[in-house]
């Protein structure tokens, strides 16, 4: 399903919230390229054992985790 919301002002990304149910994850698309990029060249970098990217993953996936750990209620 396909939300369209019409803002004249930019949404960020971050937790977003749509009536009484759980807030969701809204990802820029920016943002949401970024992510799959770097996912993809951690899951590269351990499949050929790359351990200079392997020891930089850690930034990035914590990076991802707490985008997504942004959408919990009880902070």
């Amino acid at each position: 399903m396909q939300l369209s919301v019409a803002t004249s002002e930019r949404v960020l990304t971050g937790p977003l919230k749509i009536g009484e149910d759980w807030p969701g994850i809204f990802i820029r698309g920016d943002e949401a390229l970024a992510m799959a990029s770097a996912l993809k060249n951690i899951a590269d970098a351990v499949e050929r054992g790359d351990e200079a990217v392997i020891e930089a993953s850690p930034k990035y996936l914590r990076w991802i985790a707490s985008v997504l750990e942004a959408c919990r209620t009880n902070k």
